[in-house]
């Protein structure tokens, strides 16, 4: 079983939980926090997948900016839009999985 995290999901936690939100996000910022989600996932006990898929590249970066107008993109970083409602992105996935995200994001 694989875990799929969308892009959407990646900027969400970053806009909500990264302490330097406010200057934007950049493409470093999103790989080194998927780097990050990789080893916390490996805390959480009797996790069923065996295998993490980051959807990152550029393009989908990118199209995850006409998803709700929830972000945007300025001299290549990352904003939010609004208000970002979290659980509408987290609740895809299990609450240690959902935790691991915010907490991951917190520690960038």
């Amino acid at each position: 079983m694989c875990i799929y995290i969308s892009s959407e999901v990646i900027l969400a936690n970053l806009l909500s939980f990264y302490s330097n939100k406010n200057k934007g996000v950049t493409s470093k910022d999103v790989e080194m926090f998927c780097e990050r989600f990789k080893k916390a996932l490996l805390t959480i006990n009797n996790l069923e997948s065996q295998f993490v898929f980051f959807d990152i590249n550029p393009h989908s970066l990118d199209k995850a900016i006409w998803y709700n107008k929830e972000f945007r993109k300025f001299q290549g970083r990352y904003f939010s839009n609004k208000a970002i409602n979290i659980n509408h992105f987290n609740s895809r996935f299990n609450p240690e999985i959902a935790f691991a995200l915010e907490n991951t994001a917190r520690s960038l």
